[in-house]
């Protein structure tokens, strides 16, 4: 416990303390991460800018054309005019700000629930005020993003998807845990609510239940939250099935949600062993720095939104090619920032800001270790 809790320490007590060690990057030659060769491995250099909530400040993209995204013909409508179902009047101008949804209305203007939407865990049972998202700008930006997943599986899956295309068996487990808990909610007659273990398998498998108003509730509640997927406010306060890949400007954000345990459903909890959870902290995790063409930037107290998580939110997968660095957080950082070849050459401000921000997080082995098939091994 000793050896494990002294490497933490170490790594945590340098955390913070680097110092620029070069005026100008300082390339190391002839190191590549495992067979990714089409990054160039860098040392540590450069100051940390101070991105966060507080401001708008991020790394543009120089000489980039933003291109402004084009919602289908149907939503542009609900952003325009906002959605305001059975509403008794509407004002000559319309407000930016989000209002609330009334799905039914009585005598007096009093709503009358849909029992259509019960079940789902929104009061109305759906999203609402799609205007708000003419609020935010949209700009071409390097972002950051923390996750578990080592550089070479993020390849293998061709990138980052969004929830809402994710098609594997851990969000497909995470699917039915929702789905199981809206049947419950919702208590139809006639539906036999299935375990969660029994309707994981369903999806994993991609075998349809016997039981088709199962069947037809599971498509009618997929259908909803699909209409939503694109809801911007909604994506910040869940992430669930939404359609939008989240990305910070503050490199300490990215940092602290690299062990999985920040935000979205189900998220994976901190381990409550502490010798595993300090020898995955030792090892550490991966940030990864991505380059969006165009993505939304997302500020608290702006359209519904209460987080202040300096997110830069892309609508869409973001593929492998738009990686454009990474390093570890840990032990496997050591003390090495990789990214992507001719970065230089293609934006030079932007790649030394991209070197600084990664720079600020990367990892090193702990003294007296080494590291041995991806495992920190202490030298006898």
């Amino acid at each position: 416990m000793s050896t494990v809790a002294s490497a933490l320490s170490g790594i945590r007590s340098r955390f913070g303390q680097r110092t620029q060690t070069s005026a100008q990057p300082m390339q190391i030659r002839n190191k590549f991460y495992n067979d990714l060769r089409e990054f160039t491995a860098w040392e540590p250099w450069g100051q940390r800018l101070d991105h966060h909530d507080g401001n708008n400040e991020y790394i543009g993209i120089t000489g980039m054309f933003v291109k402004q995204f084009n919602y289908s013909a149907e939503l542009q409508k609900l952003i325009d005019h906002g959605w305001r179902s059975a509403s008794a009047s509407r004002p000559a101008a319309p407000s930016l700000q989000p209002r609330s949804v009334t799905i039914g209305t009585g005598r007096g203007g009093k709503e009358i629930p849909c029992t259509l939407r019960t079940g789902f865990k929104r009061p109305a049972g759906m999203l609402n005020a799609w205007d708000h998202m003419q609020l935010f700008e949209q700009v071409g930006a390097y972002s950051f993003r923390g996750d578990r997943r080592k550089p070479e599986l993020i390849r293998a899956a061709r990138g980052f998807q969004p929830p809402a295309a994710r098609a594997d068996a851990a969000y497909m487990k995470a699917i039915a845990i929702e789905f199981v808990g809206y049947l419950k909610r919702r208590a139809i007659p006639g539906v036999n609510i299935p375990t969660e273990e029994d309707m994981a398998g369903y999806l994993i498998n991609q075998v349809s239940p016997a039981d088709r108003k199962l069947l037809t509730e599971y498509h009618f509640w997929r259908q909803v939250l699909s209409n939503e997927r694109m809801h911007l406010q909604g994506m910040t306060d869940d992430s669930f099935l939404k359609g939008y890949i989240s990305t910070t400007r503050e490199i300490k954000k990215a940092r602290e949600a690299a062990d999985g345990t920040a935000g979205g459903a189900h998220a994976k909890p901190r381990n409550q062993d502490f010798m595993e959870y300090a020898r995955e902290t030792t090892l550490g995790f991966w940030v990864y720095a991505l380059r969006i063409e165009s993505g939304f930037l997302i500020k608290s107290g702006k359209g519904g939104i209460t987080k202040q998580e300096a997110e830069i939110a892309h609508l869409g997968p973001l593929e492998w090619k738009d990686v454009y660095g990474f390093a570890g957080t840990g032990a496997l950082g050591d003390s090495t920032v990789y990214l992507r070849n001719m970065f230089q050459q293609q934006d030079y401000k932007a790649f030394c800001q991209v070197l600084a921000q990664l720079s600020s997080v990367v990892g090193s082995v702990p003294d007296g270790h080494r590291l041995e098939a991806g495992n920190l091994v202490r030298i006898s």
